[in-house]
């Protein structure tokens, strides 16, 4: 079978079909990964709404209105159930239900007709609020999405041990009772070696007090440093970020914080995450002056 790479002009060529047919398959990523909808929704309900979402949008190509304008869909449970590969059963107790999650969430409705035994349903555009406002304008991970994250993975650290974890625990005792060796021998050398000293010789290795004070003045002089240099980035930070917002561009500067410091706000930092602070700088930097680089003509 010849393999069908997906490339530019596959994707451009698709397009193009779908503006002529009005035969669409992209619903809105919000409804799968938005905080609002990504854990109230079975995973089902998000594969029938995403076909509902463009069964409406072919409608609306075809001009399928109601009195008001609003555009509508009537379809079975069985077409829904083939489309979907499950159970007609498992369509009807979702759509049979007015207090499942797609109409409690205010996904979907219904408008009974006496003249008919049909139902016209009506698929409804999702909520943009909060976090979720990103989606309007690129695919991103919530800072929600990443403190589920973290907390699978710890979950899944705390379980279970890899065979490397294994292997490099032993490792680590057999260094550490290699060490505890080493040491031992040393200590009976150098007792025999001070014991065979002349009188009239003295150490001269021992480590002087004075070389102790010049460390840690050294010490202090590089946590002044980093603190000095962690205020004026901060303030200097909150200026740009100040410019963002009167430009009406916060989700890029969420993405770029979200980027660097995953929830965690970058107000809420500190003199430990300097590295990162400078890094998220530098890039709220590039970002907000490529947006008014001139063209050389």
């Amino acid at each position: 079978m010849k393999k069908q790479y997906i490339t530019k002009a596959y994707i451009n060529d698709l397009t193009d079909k779908e503006k002529a047919t009005g035969v669409f398959f992209s619903s809105p990523k919000v409804v799968v990964k938005g905080d609002k909808y990504r854990e109230k929704l079975k995973p089902i309900e998000k594969l029938l709404y995403q076909e509902l979402y463009d069964m409406t949008k072919k409608a609306a190509h075809d001009n399928q209105v109601d009195s008001k304008g609003n555009v509508y869909i009537e379809v079975s449970y069985i077409f829904l159930a083939v489309a979907l590969g499950v159970s007609d059963s498992t369509i009807q107790r979702i759509l049979s239900k007015k207090t499942n999650s797609l109409y409690t969430l205010g996904l979907l409705a219904i408008k009974e007709r006496k003249d008919k035994s049909t139902t016209q349903y009506y698929v409804m555009a999702p909520d943009y609020n909060g976090d979720d406002e990103t989606f309007l304008t690129q695919d991103v991970k919530t800072m929600k999405m990443q403190e589920k994250a973290k907390e699978l993975v710890a979950k899944k650290n705390r379980t279970t041990t890899s065979k490397r974890e294994t292997g490099n625990e032993q490792l680590e005792k057999e260094r550490t009772f290699d060490t505890v060796a080493d040491t031992a021998h040393y200590e009976v050398m150098e007792r025999e070696f001070k014991d065979n000293m002349p009188d009239f010789l003295e150490e001269t290795d021992k480590p002087k007090a004075v070389d102790k004070e010049i460390e840690q003045e050294q010490q202090e002089s590089t946590k002044e440093d980093e603190l000095q240099e962690y205020k004026r980035i901060m303030k200097d930070a909150k200026s740009l970020g100040a410019k963002f917002n009167d430009n009406k561009r916060m989700n890029e500067l969420r993405s770029i914080v979200v980027k660097h410091f995953g929830p965690k706000r970058l107000m809420d930092s500190t003199v430990k995450d300097l590295s990162a602070l400078r890094s998220c700088y530098e890039q709220m930097k590039r970002e907000f002056n490529r947006e008014w680089e001139v063209p050389n003509f």
